[in-house]
């Protein structure tokens, strides 16, 4: 079984736990009033040129967005309201009213979550890194890994779930789904099934109101069911190796 904590993620922050993790701001960034949908098989048709370099890196999105910027102290405040948060959805201490350890540092926007999966280990489950680097697969769940798990995110807390997710950032995920993951994917041999919808509507899907949110980065309905068999963890590793499963920092919380 895989804990898997990027998009969606969506609103942005972790979706561990089955919790959407990280505070929803409102930027009010006013979508695109495209609302027709796009064939997967052609990512022209959201503005993908016919031939591209995959370079993550240099990547840029449609949507700019404005510094966002979290103190010591701000940062200090979202761990524990997250941990908070997360403790009651997964019953951390088993009903006991267990204290977070104390933070011995912050991961990085964009850093894999290695540190916890090793602290995980050394606590003796049998866990590891899921392939894209940001979630947890393991062959069973002892009562007591959810705690577990808890106390070493409280340990090495990732700053992706503390930053605040809003409209510009949904925005820019969109932009990175369909200008960069979903054709680099393809040019790494993953076949894609049924649409790619527009902006407009895949924002309003994140919001509850039309349907489960489209989420390419992961095998799932919006791989074929060919490249569902075919991608197992060795593959999976090497394309997000290739396509990394979320934007660049720096795109979603700009520069």
């Amino acid at each position: 079984m895989t804990l898997h904590a990027r998009y969606p993620r969506l609103a942005v922050g972790l979706a561990l736990f089955g919790l959407l993790a990280s505070g929803c701001t409102d930027n009010s960034n006013p979508s695109s009033s495209d609302d027709t949908t796009h064939k997967q098989e052609s990512t022209q048709s959201v503005n993908t040129p016919a031939s591209q370099d995959f370079d993550y890196n240099s990547w840029k999105p449609a949507t700019r967005v404005a510094p966002v910027v979290l103190d010591d102290q701000a940062l200090a405040k979202a761990r524990l309201e997250w941990l908070e948060r997360n403790r009651a959805t997964i019953n951390a201490g088993n009903g006991a009213q267990i204290e977070p350890p104390p933070l011995v540092r912050y991961l990085e926007l964009g850093e894999t979550f290695e540190p916890v999966a090793q602290c995980i280990k050394e606590a003796g489950y049998d866990v590891r890194l899921s392939p894209d680097g940001h979630g947890f697969a393991y062959t069973h769940q002892p009562p007591d890994l959810s705690t577990q798990m808890w106390t070493c995110l409280a340990q090495y807390t990732p700053k992706e779930v503390l930053y605040p997710t809003g409209a510009d950032q949904e925005s820019v995920i969109y932009d990175y789904y369909t200008t960069f993951f979903v054709p680099c994917a393809e040019a790494q041999g993953v076949v894609f099934s049924g649409e790619i919808p527009s902006k407009q509507a895949w924002l309003a899907s994140l919001h509850g109101d039309s349907g489960t949110p489209w989420h390419p980065v992961t095998p799932g309905s919006t791989w074929s069911t060919e490249s569902q068999h075919e991608f197992d963890d060795a593959k999976l590793t090497a394309l997000y190796k290739a396509c990394p499963s979320s934007p660049p920092a720096s795109a979603l919380y700009g520069e």
